[in-house]
């Protein structure tokens, strides 16, 4: 036992869990019979979590898969009776686990011999009934056929038993509705510092100012570089702190509370895990090529109705801010509406493990990383990976690339439900006007009033129309709150400024900007109802790649048809359009924000539309900011 349990520290060290071997599935199971430590069921789960799609998707019927499966799913019983180590859930699918295993038995059956099969061979009877691999090439083996057997036994006596592995309720596990100095440890692996108290307020978890509330667990920068707060921002931020994360080799002086773990970033990934394994309720998570903050904020509005609703902060919507914002959050809210960003989607998504996912849209964006639309597409759909069949993917089917998401979402064995235009829509748009909404829903003809405009609007209440009607939610009280829904502040937000010259509006469209986007507001810009000029600031749209003119010539005609009384180009990339645009009255040409802040000031008038659009790195925000700021000087006096 002495040499067993020294070889494993040995495999868990060279970390041979990356090799998913079946052997080392079946070893350790028997190992933790008589050394149930937590490293040993870890090195279990580990075996097999990160393999659940090759088991799935597996073409070649590869049997020592199945054996895989059932060594784990043994494990998982055993782990059931030590309440001590429930932690280690955290982290594995069981929806996803369960459904592989059932998968990759179905599909083994390729490699039966089958006698509609074995008629066609020399002697049918000797091979009747028995199994070959098309692995490597076709063959028969007797240790071939053992490996089936032997997983196809596991199989039929877990059949047998007639149960399934479950996780106990948070409240069987001992540990209450949020974070303390337990929990933190149990999920992080870490220790506490001597000088902790056993007895910590902790509501939110930080790795910058953005996630600080009232009582946080901030993550220390190791390095003056790396992420997380430096010694500096301690002091600054002292009374929003009540302890502190911090890798085990490093991490600065301070006299918080300190967890001391060895990764930094993995811990507040496990955070962020842990956290998701305790909510029970549904986890909403959207993506697209624009439009995803927009829905969250909708999904929240229309959503409070219903139960407790929370939603991501700070757009931080990669697998870290995933991770922390998920680990802030109160673990009995009954919706959790989550941005999840193409970068590391798949990542993004294992953590939050979506009940439902929407797909808002698929554009040119980030080009300089993708490439082009259709991998754009393909990565996207990555979100469905990490959820359970039967979960419920919401889809624009007025997409070019529906046939690629759609494919992804069958091949996960997910519930589709589809919206647009299109004929085969689930929820159907039938007309969009600018006092009311029709849509057809399960044959039901629906009305109501938007009070944010913009067709993207418009779709993104029926991407909520899907989800409410998937949690069979009373449709009567959502259609009441899209009246009363507002944009957010960068998204197209609507704000009437008070300066020397009288109120203008000022429509704030200036976070981020891509074809998509781009085109959205030029819709909404047509339908918009206005009393005075329209003054049109555009700026440069960021990481389109290659074709990155071609992008932004295409959206000349877009603004020749919206008319603007005033237009001012900001930007390498818009300046450079000004020829195909001589035509256009009062037209200028901006490199610095601050001579164009001041030229704006010059050339407002009473009632005029002022509209910002830009990716956030060209800087019209800071204008929209100074507005503002001028705004309560002026209401004041």
């Amino acid at each position: 036992m002495n040499a067993a349990a020294l070889a494993f520290d040995d495999f868990i060290a060279r970390e041979h869990w990356k090799a998913h071997d079946h052997w080392l599935s079946y070893s350790i199971n028997e190992l933790v019979k008589y050394r149930p430590e937590a490293k040993y069921f870890q090195f279990g789960l580990q075996n097999v979590m990160g393999h659940l799609d090759f088991v799935i998707e597996r073409i070649t019927t590869f049997p020592t898969l199945l054996e895989l499966m059932m060594a784990a799913q043994q494990l998982l019983e055993k782990l059931v009776n030590r309440p001590e180590l429930y932690h280690l859930y955290h982290s594995l699918n069981l929806e996803k686990f369960y459904f592989a295993m059932h998968q990759r038995a179905q599909h083994m059956l390729n490699g039966f011999f089958w006698p509609e099969l074995a008629m066609f061979y020399r002697h049918p009877a000797k091979i009747k009934g028995s199994f070959f691999i098309r692995h490597h090439a076709f063959r028969i083996r007797i240790d071939d056929i053992e490996h089936y057997l032997s997983g196809y036994i596991a199989y039929c006596r877990f059949l047998g038993s007639k149960h399934r592995t479950t996780i106990p309720e948070p409240a069987a596990r001992g540990l209450a509705n949020g974070w303390t100095v337990q929990s933190l440890a149990m999920a992080t692996g870490g220790t506490w510092s001597n000088n902790t108290p056993t007895t910590l307020q902790i509501d939110s978890v930080a790795v910058s100012a953005h996630g600080l509330r009232q009582h946080s667990l901030v993550m220390l920068a190791p390095e003056a570089t790396a992420a997380g707060f430096k010694a500096s921002q301690l002091t600054t931020y002292r009374a929003k702190i009540t302890a502190a994360l911090s890798e085990s080799t490093e991490g600065a002086k301070t006299e918080l509370p300190t967890l001391r773990v060895h990764d930094g970033q993995q811990a507040i990934l496990d955070l962020g895990s842990f956290a998701r394994s305790r909510m029970k309720g549904v986890v909403i998570a959207v993506t697209g090529s624009a439009g995803k903050s927009t829905m969250i904020a909708m999904l929240q509005h229309c959503l409070k109705p219903y139960g407790k609703t929370v939603g991501n902060q700070a757009n931080a919507n990669l697998p870290l801010g995933v991770a922390w914002n998920l680990a802030s959050m109160p673990w009995d809210a009954d919706f959790i509406a989550l941005e999840l960003a193409i970068g590391s989607i798949r990542q993004s998504s294992r953590i939050a493990r979506p009940g439902v996912a929407i797909i808002t849209t698929i554009g040119p964006a980030h080009l300089e990383y993708h490439k082009n639309v259709e991998n754009i597409a393909r990565k996207i759909s990555r979100i469905f990976h990490e959820m359970a069949p039967g979960n419920l993917a919401v889809i624009n089917r007025d997409l070019q690339q529906w046939p690629i998401l759609a494919a992804e979402a069958r091949a996960r064995a997910l519930k589709i439900l589809s919206f647009g235009r299109h004929s085969e829509a689930d929820v159907k748009l039938l007309a969009a006007h600018s006092d009311e909404i029709t849509v057809m829903l399960s044959g039901q003809r629906l009305r109501y009033r938007l009070g944010s405009p913009g067709l993207h609007q418009v779709y993104n209440s029926l991407a909520a129309l899907a989800v409410a009607s998937h949690l069979q939610l009373a449709l009567p009280e959502l259609l009441n709150t899209f009246a009363d829904f507002r944009a957010i502040p960068g998204r197209g937000q609507q704000q009437n400024i008070k300066l020397e010259q009288g109120q203008i509006t000022v429509l704030d469209d200036a976070y981020n900007a891509n074809p998509a986007s781009m085109q959205a507001l030029f819709q909404m810009l047509q339908q918009l109802p206005r009393q005075g000029r329209l003054l049109l600031v555009l700026g440069d749209m960021l990481e389109l790649g290659e074709h990155v003119k071609t992008y932004h010539q295409a959206l000349v005609p877009d603004i020749k048809q919206c008319v603007p009384d005033r237009l001012y180009l900001v930007g390498t990339e818009m300046t450079a359009l000004k020829a195909e645009l001589t035509e256009q009255a009062n037209l200028s040409c901006w490199n610095d924000i601050q001579l164009l802040q001041q030229a704006l000031l010059r050339d407002l008038e009473h009632n005029d539309l002022l509209v910002f659009k830009a990716s956030n790195g060209i800087g019209l925000h800071k204008i929209v900011s100074h507005f503002e700021k001028l705004h309560a000087i002026n209401s004041k006096n």
